[in-house]
């Protein structure tokens, strides 16, 4: 009871969460850097990380669909809602799979880690659900832990050199919203979803121009090919060096 009467975005909660998190991300790399030096121990810990997360987005999309179909009887809901219908729900499951049974900086990494690495930062920083849900519910949680380690999950491939960020590559990242928001039209037309991928809805109501898709996807491909110039740039130092 003592956190209760703190619900919602930057509830007591939510900034203990992320302080929380700021310490074992930092932690987690100081320990990883130290120790984790040979390519067979940096891919066990690749898959780990990558089992990890898709048993996170899986239990988070059980739980969704269960309060949305049982217990809130949603209108047009059923269990087939379980599939992710959203950006961060589906890189989160699509970065999972390919950290499991792809290969090393395969292009899929190329096309859904930036886009998950993003929506995993921004939702540490505005879990938007929380205004609607309480903090210590299992689809709280698991939403909040799925984000988080998507976005963990890419900075340590790029750590142990699983994902090798190259400007040469900066196609799949285009290509990758390309291809989600395919999906989502799919889901909304074929399979009869609500919402899916956030189409014609902006990520928040309060901004509807500046954080509809298009926007924050057209920003986003110039912040990707920004960083993508910056690695080169250190990669270029480094290697003269």
């Amino acid at each position: 009871m003592l956190f209760t009467s703190y619900p919602g975005v930057f509830g007591i909660e939510h900034i203990i969460y992320m302080i929380l998190v700021v310490i074992l991300f930092a932690l987690s790399f100081i320990l990883i850097k130290k120790f984790i030096k040979t390519d067979k121990q940096k891919k066990l810990l690749i898959k780990i990380g990558a089992g990890v997360l898709l048993a996170w987005i899986i239990t988070n999309r059980i739980s969704v669909t269960y309060y949305d179909v049982v217990i809130n009887h949603r209108e047009n809901y059923t269990w087939l809602n379980i599939i992710p219908n959203s950006w961060c729900g589906i890189s989160s499951l699509i970065l999972s799979l390919a950290l499991l049974f792809g290969k090393k900086d395969n292009p899929v990494l190329h096309c859904i880690s930036y886009i998950g690495a993003l929506g995993g930062f921004l939702t540490i920083i505005y879990p938007d659900f929380l205004d609607s849900q309480m903090f210590f519910e299992i689809r709280s949680i698991t939403g909040l832990l799925h984000h988080t380690m998507n976005l963990w999950l890419v900075i340590v491939s790029i750590m142990c050199q699983y994902l090798v960020p190259s400007i040469k590559k900066w196609y799949y990242y285009p290509l990758g919203l390309s291809l989600i928001l395919s999906f989502g039209v799919f889901e909304k037309d074929a399979l009869g979803f609500t919402k899916a991928m956030q189409i014609n809805e902006p990520l928040l109501k309060s901004l509807p121009i500046l954080t509809s898709w298009y926007v924050v996807g057209s920003v986003s491909i110039i912040l990707q090919i920004l960083v993508l110039l910056t690695f080169e740039h250190f990669r270029k130092n480094k290697s003269s060096n």
